[in-house]
């Protein structure tokens, strides 16, 4: 508090540029800003950079051990009036992390992606099946992950009816501004002349 109040009260704080906003009831007064501090001591600095990277390089070999030992299937789901490469920059990030980890970038409903959710669900949940059987063996996957953007996220909840067989790889579900809730829709013209726009668009 003492540290944090001397800051505050020096020439350099109280001179600083002050930031533009535009609502000032919405920000504090100059003697309530948070103040951030951050400290590194490091004794010698090569040491320390070396410590580190022996560090990354041991977590990263057990890393692509254990996803070596434990096949990842990791299932991409684009959104609406989108396609198998929407989440192309997303995969890549992933597979520098876990670089062992399986990627099935969903393609199967990309021509009829404002058609029917469940009718989806199923086509998703048959590409997945057909993709297992194809390259694998059903054992030898061991996690199943399920990634959506958009109305991806719901179109993957309506799939997990349809792999029940699956159900006890299942491993994580995570979905990207997928309108979970439901969506407004607004039968005024405007609305209706940009949805066929966006289908001729496609």
């Amino acid at each position: 508090m003492k540290i944090a109040n001397k800051q505050r009260n020096s020439s350099h704080y109280q001179n600083l540029t002050p930031l533009p906003i535009e609502d000032t009831s919405m920000f504090p007064s100059w003697n309530e800003h948070p103040i951030l501090f951050e400290e590194c001591y490091v004794k010698d600095r090569q040491i320390f950079e070396a410590q580190e990277l022996k560090k990354s390089k041991i977590l990263m070999s057990d890393l692509i051990e254990r996803n070596a030992k434990e096949p990842h299937l990791i299932i991409l789901v684009h959104g609406f009036q989108g396609n198998s490469e929407d989440l192309r920059i997303l995969r890549n990030n992933l597979l520098a992390i876990y670089p062992s980890s399986i990627f099935l970038s969903s393609n199967c409903n990309e021509a009829e992606s404002d058609t029917n959710i469940e009718e989806q669900g199923r086509k998703l949940a048959n590409e997945v099946i057909n993709y297992i059987e194809n390259y694998f063996e059903l054992d030898e996957i061991k996690r199943v992950s399920f990634i959506g953007h958009s109305l991806g996220g719901v179109i993957i909840r309506a799939s997990l009816p349809y792999l029940e067989q699956l159900k006890d790889k299942f491993y994580t579900y995570m979905t990207l501004s997928s309108p979970h809730l439901g969506y407004l829709y607004s039968p005024k013209f405007l609305v209706s002349a940009g949805m066929w726009v966006l289908k001729k668009w496609k």
